[in-house]
C-alpha cells in the first residue's frame, strides 16, 4: 500500500493546486488526489502532473474528464460516486452514459441520507443499476453507505440488484 497525498488538504502552503503536485513529489509521494481542482484549467493540471512525475489517482469532479482526456493514460480513471453525483448535479442516468467511458470504479449510496441503495430516497437505484449494466459496466461497486440497520441486515440489496460478491 502507498500513501496518496490529497492536494485539497495537503501542501496548501505551496500555493495553488497546480503547485502542490511538485511539493508532494518532493516529499516522496508518488500518488496524489484532489477533490475539486478549482482555479485551474485541465491543461494546467495535466502539465502539473507530467512535470511532477506523480500519478493522479482521483479527481472528484466533472473537470476530471477533461484532465483524463488530456493526460490520456489508462492509469487515471474517474471514480463515479453516484451519491455525490446526485447530491451535486442530479441527472444521474444521463451522466452515467456520459461518464462511464472514463470510469474505473463506481461507488453507491442512496441520497440524501447515504443509506444502502435499497433504502427509500431520491433515486430509484434498481433503475440506476440497470443503466450501469446497459452502459456495459462490469467492474466493482463500492458500498460507500451508512447501514440503516446492522451491516449484515443491509446487505440484502446486493443480490436483489443482481450484484455478486
Amino acid at each position: 500500500m502507498y500513501a496518496c497525498a490529497n492536494l485539497s488538504f495537503l501542501f496548501k502552503e505551496a500555493g495553488p493546486i497546480i503547485s502542490r503536485h511538485k511539493a508532494a513529489a518532493s516529499k516522496g509521494f508518488r500518488f496524489v488526489e484532489n477533490d475539486f481542482p478549482t482555479g485551474t484549467t485541465p491543461d494546467e493540471l495535466g502539465q502539473a502532473v507530467k512535470e511532477s512525475g506523480v500519478t493522479q489517482v482521483l479527481i472528484n469532479c466533472f473537470h476530471a474528464v477533461d484532465v483524463i482526456k488530456k493526460i490520456n493514460s489508462p492509469n487515471i480513471r474517474l471514480q463515479l460516486d453516484l451519491f455525490h453525483l446526485q447530491m451535486i448535479c442530479g441527472n444521474v442516468s444521463n451522466n452515467i452514459k456520459r461518464l462511464l467511458p472514463y470510469t474505473g470504479h463506481v461507488q453507491v449510496a442512496q441520497s440524501p441520507d447515504r443509506y444502502e441503495p435499497s433504502f427509500e430516497g431520491e433515486l430509484n437505484m434498481k433503475y440506476v443499476f440497470s443503466e450501469l449494466q446497459k452502459a456495459g459496466y462490469e467492474g466493482p461497486v463500492g458500498c460507500e453507505y451508512i447501514p440503516s440497520k446492522s451491516t449484515e441486515e443491509s446487505l440484502f440489496w446486493i443480490k436483489d440488484f443482481g450484484l455478486k460478491f
